[in-house]
């Protein structure tokens, strides 16, 4: 599921600065659990791609490398 994800970081669909999908959206959009899509928001922040803003939600805070996520 991270990697799944992540694939929205690198494929263009959003930058540095734009906000995050929300979980509703993201599990809307890949067919995934709640609990997945959690547990992937959860990895994508530990490794600094996305953050929380305070009253903006989830908001990409830096792009990933090559091929460094990984899948849940």
């Amino acid at each position: 599921m991270v990697e799944r994800v992540t694939d929205l970081l690198r494929g263009g669909e959003v930058k540095a600065g734009d906000r995050f999908p929300t979980e509703k959206e993201l599990y809307e959009r890949f067919g995934a659990s709640r609990t997945a899509v959690r547990s992937a928001i959860a990895q994508m922040e530990g490794q600094g791609l996305i953050g929380k803003v305070a009253g903006r939600g989830g908001e990409v805070l830096t792009l990933p490398a090559g091929g460094e996520a990984q899948s849940a």
